[in-house]
């Protein structure tokens, strides 16, 4: 995809396993442009640099093709592979939510609808919120017996996995 954009131009090439790298020159720069790895922005952490390289535009292509072979793919794939284990471990992270979202939803009998859910049952309501290894419940408008029956089951559970 080539953007023009006044006196510059930006190119971004794109491989089948998703590694992309974008080229482009800066204002009224007619013989240089930079070429870096793009994409999966939220992956990057900050201040995090990105492998990037400068080439001269009005060398042939086959010579600044190999200038990007030799100067940039290494660096560029260690990144790549760097950036897919993040939405990889990213992607993890998001199912298990999911399947102690519905595992919950399951025993409890209640619906867990949004990123912050509220639960309703009978005058008793209170806010659930799911990790990856843990659940907080803040529960509201309980009577002592209920109350009592948490705790209880609480107690009785943590003497069973300790």
């Amino acid at each position: 995809t080539i953007l023009p954009a006044g006196n510059e131009w930006y190119l971004t090439a794109r491989r089948a396993d998703g590694l992309e790298l974008g080229f482009h020159t800066e204002w009224n720069q007619t013989t240089r442009a930079r070429v870096s790895v793009h994409g999966a922005h939220e992956h990057v952490r900050y201040n995090e640099s990105r492998p990037a390289i400068n080439v001269t535009v009005t060398r042939k292509a086959s010579t600044v093709a190999a200038d990007i072979m030799r100067r940039l793919m290494a660096d560029a794939e260690t990144f790549h592979a760097t950036i897919v284990d993040r939405i990889a471990m990213a992607d993890a992270y998001e199912n298990r939510i999911s399947e102690n979202r519905e595992a919950l939803e399951e025993a409890g009998g209640v619906a867990l609808e949004n990123d912050r859910p509220r639960i309703h049952i009978g005058n008793t309501w209170g806010d659930v919120r799911v990790s990856r290894d843990s659940v907080t419940l803040e529960l509201h408008d309980l009577t002592v017996d209920q109350a009592g029956a948490i705790l209880a089951l609480i107690r009785s559970t943590s003497a069973v996995s300790a």
